[in-house]
């Protein structure tokens, strides 16, 4: 062979018959290893890939940030920051255990990062998966015992889990590392609501109220507290501000109505019920409750039209039927007033209420023995129905049952 001639031997094969033949490596073969300046290079792009996928989401393309971020991932697996972003991003699309997955990933490559933990224990309880929850939110507390964060999540992980003095303790320790966060605040005070807690609930909701004055449902909860503890001018003020924010929301309506007829403002109940059945005119409870404000002004004939509005939209509606009878029968009506009881009581045969007011019609009716009979089978204890008969020789005054009372 010359020197410097090509050596035409090497990677040859016999292609005779019987020599041997090469051999595709095909799907399985071997692959070359990128080199390390292909290594960089893909490194690069996926750093930009990340970049791409900040600036989609900031112009509001979120879809298109977590392809970015995606496409990244797929070609540096390693970018810490990247997982979080795409977990973020999920999580906010409703993606929730593709976000898990992502903050797992984060979570594998940056342990010490409390924040990463944080996230995982947000999504996890957004999963209902709270056991898992409470580890991850403990791991962030125990590697920052000072992250307001770690101590907001770990509340909502206790909360979730059912233990609701520990998730006032968390809260009130994050409230004490930062004591102008309004979610907070709230959600404390849902928790103490849980627990019974109801003057602290209150103080709770106010602080809330304080600090984002302009929340809708600060105010709405807040009036429930003070409704539920008989505490009826603060209950209007938080319903009135409810509507006030949220002028379209007709269950603010009905509870600032209700409010005030407690108060026994009458005409202010009558227009607040109205705006709530401008806005909803299918709810029947605010027609019930509609119906005993009109009964209590002494306009009865619109309290029927009301109730029977309100057996309209649901004939089985029980309260409705009672409060129409006590209307029948304000009118003279006892007839139609047993029957309209009957037809509370076929809804529910134990109310107390739905029986006194059957027997008083029927013994109103002249059907003493009948109202006997019924007053035995409902209060099987003797002296209790000579009790009643006692007291109430027509059986008395009736009750009227607003919409609350199941």
């Amino acid at each position: 062979m010359q020197p410097g001639a090509p050596n035409l031997s090497v990677n040859r094969h016999d292609e005779s018959p019987g020599g041997s033949r090469p051999r595709s490596a095909g799907r399985y073969g071997p692959r070359a290893a990128l080199s390390r300046t292909g290594r960089a290079a893909a490194g690069r792009i996926a750093i930009a890939g990340y970049h791409e996928g900040l600036a989609r989401l900031r112009a509001g393309d979120r879809g298109g940030a977590i392809g970015a971020w995606r496409r990244s991932l797929s070609l540096d697996p390693g970018l810490g920051e990247a997982w979080t972003q795409l977990g973020l991003a999920l999580r906010a699309a409703g993606d929730l255990p593709g976000a898990r997955r992502a903050f797992r990933r984060a979570a594998l490559l940056r342990p010490h990062r409390p924040i990463v933990w944080i996230d995982l224990a947000a999504t996890l309880c957004d999963l209902g998966e709270f056991d898992a929850a409470l580890a991850s939110a403990d791991k962030a507390r125990r590697l920052d015992p000072r992250s307001f964060e770690a101590w907001s999540t770990l509340g909502d992980a206790q909360r979730g889990s059912g233990r609701a003095a520990s998730a006032v303790q968390c809260y009130r320790r994050a409230l004490a590392l930062r004591a102008d966060s309004s979610s907070v605040w709230f959600r404390l005070a849902e928790t103490l609501v849980d627990t019974g807690c109801l003057d602290a609930a209150s103080r709770a909701y106010r602080r809330a109220a304080e600090i984002e004055p302009r929340r809708f449902r600060l105010w709405f909860r807040l009036a429930h507290v003070e409704a539920s503890r008989g505490r009826w001018e603060t209950a209007v003020e938080g319903y009135r501000r409810a509507t006030e924010l949220n002028p379209d929301c007709h269950e603010a309506w009905y509870n600032l109505g209700t409010a005030y007829a407690e108060l026994g403002r009458l005409r202010l109940a009558v227009e607040a019920l109205g705006a709530a059945i401008d806005r909803c005119p299918r709810d029947p409870d605010v027609w019930n409750n509609l119906g005993n404000v009109m009964v209590e002004l002494g306009r009865t004939h619109e309290g029927i039209r009301c109730y029977r509005n309100a057996l309209d939209l649901a004939p089985g509606y029980d309260p409705a039927w009672n409060n129409l009878g006590v209307a029948l029968e304000e009118l003279g009506e006892t007839r139609e007033a047993a029957e309209a009881f009957t037809r509370a009581l076929d809804a529910k045969p134990r109310q107390t209420t739905y029986v006194v007011n059957r027997a008083a019609a029927l013994a109103r009716m002249g059907q003493r023995q009948e109202a006997l009979d019924q007053l035995s089978r409902s209060f099987p204890a003797e002296p209790v129905v000579r009790l009643l008969v006692g007291c109430l020789p027509e059986f008395g005054r009736l009750g009227v049952v607003p919409a609350e009372e199941e």
